[in-house]
């Protein structure tokens, strides 16, 4: 998750600039939710311009790759998002293992007390999630995350492995800034086998 800022110097604002409420809205295929979720940033001048990130959860995330959180997706957020997916291997990209967050948007921000504004571009960099193939699948294995061969605009980051297992925690990165979708299935198995998986932990980076 990149802030990238925009038009006056940052050197002009004094520190205890916070950046406001995010809606964040991520569509899975056919599924889709809004989730809620409170992103702080505050500016500090004496730290040479940075904004520091607070009062989101990225506890899964952190406690799944503790190294994450110190590169790519240092702003990781969870988001309160869990579903049943249903996937058929090598079909339409949305009947596969699909996913689509929001392009980049501009954020408007204001000094507390103060009048002096700040325009900065929100942007969804990466997605991980844990998914796991249920018993309602007519063959409870072979997760369509379990790849390293997604399609779309992703790239691959970490996938649980073997491709034959039931699944676990991916994660991909988005390297188009405009066309942020990309969808996956698994190596192992025959064309259109379905399968049935729970989605139980979301974050974004």
């Amino acid at each position: 998750m990149h802030d990238h800022q925009e038009g006056m110097s940052m050197g002009y604002f004094p520190a205890g600039l916070r950046a406001a409420v995010v809606l964040l809205v991520l569509l899975l295929s056919s599924w889709a939710e809004a989730a809620n979720v409170t992103i702080g940033a505050r500016f500090r001048t004496e730290t040479g311009s940075q904004f520091l990130r607070y009062g989101s959860s990225n506890e899964w995330i952190c406690k799944t790759w503790r190294d994450l959180c110190k590169s790519a997706s240092e702003n990781a957020v969870d988001l309160p998002i869990s579903y049943r997916k249903t996937t058929l291997k090598d079909r339409l990209a949305r009947q596969q293992y699909y996913v689509k967050v929001p392009q980049p948007r501009s954020l408007l921000v204001r000094r507390d007390g103060g009048s002096e504004t700040l325009n900065l571009k929100f942007e969804v960099t990466h997605i991980s999630q844990y998914a796991i193939v249920t018993a309602e699948s007519p063959v409870a294995s072979n997760s369509p995350i379990a790849t390293r061969d997604v399609q779309g605009s992703c790239s691959v980051v970490r996938a649980p492995l073997p491709p034959e297992g039931l699944g676990g925690t991916f994660q991909w990165a988005f390297w188009e800034r405009d066309s942020k979708w990309c969808y996956a299935s698994s190596p192992r198995g025959e064309s259109g086998d379905l399968k049935v998986s729970l989605v139980s932990r979301t974050g974004i980076g």
